[in-house]
């Protein structure tokens, strides 16, 4: 017999990755994602199941800001060029390769 664990609401994926704070543990961003499942009147998420929707979030969020992360500056100091416009096409395409974690 195989046991499955159940889906993680996506409310709490979502709280999870608004809460996140990268520089800190996935542990405690797991207990805060724990304080609003209980809120919402929710079974808390095992901890495995924050852990790796956070490895994802994490790792498209620094995806997406290596690559768009020159391109800001260049639009802040007043500058534009075709590099940035296939910087900004290549974020996006990283954006997409890593899909949101469904739980």
């Amino acid at each position: 017999m195989t046991v499955v664990s159940p889906r993680v609401d996506r409310r709490l994926l979502d709280a999870a990755e608004t809460l996140d704070d990268p520089s800190g543990s996935y542990a405690e961003t797991w207990r805060q994602v724990g304080v609003v499942a209980e809120r919402l009147g929710l079974t808390r998420p095992g901890y495995d199941s924050i852990r790796r929707a956070l490895r994802d979030h994490r790792h498209r969020r620094s995806e997406f800001e290596r690559l768009v992360g020159p391109v800001v500056v260049d639009v802040l100091a007043g500058r534009i060029s075709r590099w940035d416009a296939e910087r900004w096409t290549s974020a996006r395409e990283a954006a997409q390769r890593f899909p949101r974690t469904e739980g």
